[in-house]
Order: structure tokens, then C-alpha cells, then sequence
């Protein structure tokens, strides 16, 4: 398992968010043409893609000639693309039944983002008549050809017991696979089951180790597991600095429980310097997230003039928004002191 999450480790340090725009030059962008234009199909899906990105109906419309092109000479990739380009109506006239049969031709040509495209669609019946089955078959296939959504997917469909035998352990296997070829959602879940120790043994340390490379490349609930586990202190050392530290992170990404735990370290003076204002911050951001136990607490704090000017009607405002959520307390409360 150290193996494992030491090769996980790297792998999220050295991946990326997403696919930047393919940046050319103007002399790139005619040598490119000229290369298109002689009959290179590569170039041509070069030029696409690069249209494609800029995001403007005339980039668009180029896109479709180039990918088509490029599709005409068996790129999967293109015929892929094209299919997306006519499901969003971008640079052609929208055309579903296109898109389908290009998903189809991609398929076929071994695009492995085609089978998962395919595989959603007919799992979902959005756009093509469901078949779960066919759905699942091109969801394998695409797994095979190692697409790493598609692992993720399917991962999740065993974990849920969705569509196929619940099989948590399979899906745990899964999403290293995944992770493996740098896919961050899936090692979130890595991290997760290692934390829980149900599916695997209980790692809470190498849970940390991930949590913290997810933490540092902006994950918000990377941010927020670590800042509640060092402030536990299970298997690892409590540390309520670090507990601030990655509350506050995940807070400023709009994780209404952390905000709620910061307003908590802020109100008692843990791991920081105890600051009321701070607090009262805090507690109004997680109940205006819909929050209940900030919601409850920040109605404690108006009841009692702790932070803020003392103000019953406030007070019962967000008791009954904490109790609408089925806080028990916070259903007491209210009506004990506010009907």
C-alpha cells in the first residue's frame, strides 16, 4: 500500500487542472495550414483543436472543417469532437442524431472518449433511447482502453451499487487505477476509504498524505478533511494551527461545514487567537450556506448579545431555519422560546 500511495503522491503533484488552449503562433497556424492542406491529417485536427479553444462562433465554424477532415482520415479524437461540436450546436446547426452517429463512428475508429460519451448517454437516456446494457458495455470498453472518467464512473456505479453489484472493494481498486493515471476525484476517494477503514485497512496517515497533495493543488474538501482531522488528532498528532490553516482554505472555497468549524476556532480560541468578530464572520456565512448547526449557534449568539447586538427577533429567525432542518435542539428552542 506504501507503493501505492507514494506513486499516487507524485502522480497529483505533477498533473494538472484540465486542458490548457493549444497556444500557436501565426507561423505555426501556416505551416500547420499549409501541412492541412497537403492532405496531413494530424495538422488538421491540430488546426481544430486550436480553433475549437478560442471559444468564438468563427473558431467554432473552422473547428468543424478541420476536425471533419481530420475525422474523413480516421482520427477518433476528431470524429469525437465533431460529435460534440454538432450535440452544442457550435460553428453547425445543431443536430443530435449526427452527434450520435459521429459517437458511433468514433467508437468504432477506438476512441475511448467516444465509448464514455456513448456509455453516459445510453445509461442515462438523455439523448438516446436508455439501454443500460449498451450502456455498460461501452462504459468496459472504455475502461479497457484505460479512460480514466470512465474508471471513475464506473467505480462510482459499484460503490453506489448502481447499474451494476455493489462492489466496494472493486471500486476502491478502480479508483487508484484512476488515480493512477491522475484522475483528482478518484483520489479523493482513495483517501476516503483509507480514512474510513471499512472496504481497506485504515490508513489515517496515508489518508493525510493524499488529502494534504490534494489540499495544496486547491482541493476544498482535501482542505477541510484535514483541517477536521488534525483537529481530532486520530492516529496523527493533534494540530490546531494546521487545523485553522486548512479550515480556513477550504472556508474561503465556500465549505459551509469548515466555515462553521472556523467560526467554532475563532469563538473558542483554538489554534488561533480568539476573535469574536471573527467568529460572528464566520457562523453568518455557514448558516447564509444553509448550515444548520451555524444557523443554530449564530441564533445562541443573537440570543444572547455574545458578538453582536442582542436581538430575539434574529435570534428566533435562525433557530427556525435550524429546526426546518430537523436540528432537535434547535426544534426545542423555538418552540419553547419563540411561539
Amino acid at each position: 500500500m506504501s507503493k501505492i500511495i507514494k506513486t499516487i503522491l507524485l502522480l497529483l503533484l505533477l498533473s494538472s487542472h484540465g486542458l490548457m488552449a493549444m497556444k500557436l503562433n501565426p507561423e505555426q497556424v501556416t505551416e500547420l495550414t499549409a501541412l492541412a492542406n497537403n492532405g496531413d491529417a494530424k495538422a488538421a485536427y491540430k488546426l481544430a483543436v486550436y480553433n475549437d479553444k478560442m471559444n468564438t462562433q468563427a473558431g467554432w465554424k473552422k473547428a468543424v472543417l478541420w476536425y471533419q477532415i481530420a475525422s474523413d482520415a480516421g482520427i477518433s479524437g476528431a470524429t469525437n469532437d465533431l460529435a460534440v461540436m454538432y450535440f452544442r450546436g457550435q460553428g453547425v446547426i445543431r443536430n443530435i442524431a449526427k452527434s450520435n452517429d459521429l459517437y458511433h463512428l468514433a467508437s468504432e475508429q477506438g476512441s475511448a472518449t467516444a465509448k464514455y460519451n456513448l456509455a453516459k448517454k445510453y445509461i442515462a437516456g438523455e439523448v438516446l433511447n436508455q439501454n443500460i446494457p449498451e450502456g455498460l458495455m461501452f462504459l468496459k470498453e472504455a475502461v479497457k482502453l484505460k479512460h480514466r472518467k470512465a474508471i471513475h464512473l464506473l467505480a462510482t456505479y459499484l460503490r453506489e451499487g448502481q447499474y451494476v453489484k455493489k462492489n466496494e472493494l472493486a471500486a476502491f481498486k478502480l479508483y487508484v487505477h484512476a488515480t493512477k493515471l491522475r484522475y483528482r476525484p478518484s483520489a479523493l476517494w482513495v483517501a476516503r476509504y483509507l480514512e474510513q477503514g471499512e472496504v481497506v485497512s485504515k490508513n489515517i496517515k496515508s489518508a493525510v498524505k493524499i488529502y494534504t497533495a490534494m489540499a495544496l493543488l486547491g482541493e476544498a474538501y482535501a482542505q477541510e478533511r484535514l483541517g477536521i482531522l488534525y483537529q481530532d488528532g486520530e492516529e496523527i498528532e493533534q494540530n490546531l494551527e494546521q487545523s485553522v490553516r486548512f479550515l480556513k482554505m477550504a472556508a474561503e472555497q465556500g465549505r459551509k461545514r469548515a466555515m462553521y468549524l472556523l467560526a467554532n476556532k475563532y469563538y473558542l480560541g483554538e489554534g488561533v487567537n480568539k476573535d469574536l468578530a471573527q467568529a460572528v464572520e464566520w457562523y453568518k456565512k455557514s448558516a447564509e450556506a444553509g448550515y444548520r448547526l451555524a444557523q443554530y449557534y449564530l441564533g445562541e449568539l443573537y440570543a444572547s448579545g455574545t458578538g453582536v447586538q442582542q436581538d430575539f427577533k434574529k435570534a428566533c429567525e435562525m433557530t427556525e431555519l435550524a429546526a426546518a432542518q430537523g436540528y432537535e435542539q434547535a426544534q426545542i428552542n423555538f418552540q419553547t422560546f419563540c411561539q
